[in-house]
């Protein structure tokens, strides 16, 4: 692990060795990660925590001991001026070029929001879209002070847990990028992942939901990965069915290539919504001997079609609830309807919005009969 910390930072090096000008890199305090709780009661502004690798810490060869991160937070009335004050707290010029994520405590997104922390980092060119955001349940400085069990600091740590299970778990993954797209754009809401503390453990799972750079609302894991469905992220999942003919039991699937296809259509002045998903799946558990029947597999089929079906609906349903259209069809309807948009107000339209879910999950795999 630090031999791969010494590499990125060297990657750092070179990549960046002709922005930097005639300043010695060594100078430099690279700011990994960034997270945003609100300022202590009876302060305005923001309490911003910052960590920074340490490199002498993180070499075999430096014999270095202890962590191999420096953490340190300040409260400012707004970002820039929590910069200004980080900066006089470290004796190397901070460069926030290589910037992983930046975290947000859920109090924090309800309350005063995130469009101004996030207006100031889109306004400076050395700040990469490519980083990650997320919401914490709980006080995100705290994320940052956490001493992963195999990473040497939370920003590795958050963003092996973020991109390597983004698509295959009950999260999603939305850049500072991808946010500023989407929030910019009419018709459709930002969605950020989810990240909580217990036990000093790191936990991801469910969604938050933002309106105005505002939180409004959560996603449930379940919701969450319906959610990847409905906007073509997902990769492959582990579901749980009932066993067809065996009251009671069990299997377990695996979902693979789960693909959505959004219809949106004006017949005789009414809109009218589908969403159809389509993907395979195979089994995970001992189905009797050399694989299902015949007839077990198309009710299998129907057991998963319906169980994704429910977390599609159960998602869009609390979509609708907040108001927030998460999955685009507004965008859609904006886009091949402009004149019928200009018409309408979306925010009375979605809530009311009828949707209908066709799912179709068949099964892939491949059955080896004995004797064959």
């Amino acid at each position: 692990m630090r031999r791969r910390w010494l590499l990125a930072l060297l990657g750092m090096v070179v990549l960046c060795g002709g922005c930097f000008g005639s300043r010695d890199l060594d100078q430099r305090a690279f700011i990994m990660a960034i997270a945003f709780d609100p300022a202590e009661e009876g302060k305005e502004g923001y309490k911003v925590t910052v960590q920074i690798p340490v490199p002498a810490r993180m070499s075999p060869e430096g014999g270095g001991s202890g962590k191999t991160f420096h953490t340190t937070s300040v409260t400012a009335t707004t970002v820039g001026a929590a910069m200004i004050q980080l900066q006089r707290r470290i004796d190397r010029e901070l460069f926030i070029g290589h910037t992983r994520q930046l975290l947000f405590s859920d109090q924090l997104a309800k309350t005063k929001g995130i469009e101004d922390i996030l207006d100031f980092f889109k306004r400076d060119f050395r700040f990469q879209r490519v980083a990650d955001l997320a919401v914490v349940q709980g006080e995100a400085g705290k994320v940052l002070e956490m001493q992963p069990p195999l990473e040497q600091n939370a920003a590795t740590y958050i963003e092996n847990v973020l991109v390597e299970t983004s698509g295959s778990g009950f999260h999603t993954t939305t850049d500072l990028g991808e946010y500023l797209v989407i929030d910019a754009d009419e018709g459709i809401e930002p969605v950020l992942p989810r990240l909580m503390l217990k036990e000093k453990e790191l936990i991801t799972g469910g969604a938050a939901i933002l309106c105005g750079g505002k939180l409004v609302g959560w996603l449930t894991p379940a919701e969450a990965l319906a959610y990847t469905i409905l906007r073509n992220e997902f990769r492959f999942s582990r579901y749980v069915v009932n066993f067809p003919g065996r009251p009671g039991e069990k299997v377990t699937v695996r979902i693979r290539n789960a693909r959505s296809k959004h219809k949106v259509e004006i017949v005789g002045g009414k809109l009218h919504v589908l969403t159809k998903i389509t993907g395979g799946f195979e089994a995970l558990e001992f189905i009797g001997n050399g694989g299902p029947s015949e007839w077990l597999i198309p009710r299998l089929e129907q057991e998963v079609s319906e169980k994704v079906a429910e977390g599609i609906r159960a998602a869009l349903r609390k979509s609708q609830a907040l108001n927030a259209d998460i999955v685009g069809y507004g965008r859609m309807l904006r886009a091949k309807y402009p004149e019928y948009w200009d018409q309408v107000d979306w925010t009375k339209v979605y809530p009311r919005l009828k949707i209908k879910v066709a799912v179709d999950i068949q099964w892939t795999q491949t059955i080896r009969r004995p004797g064959r």
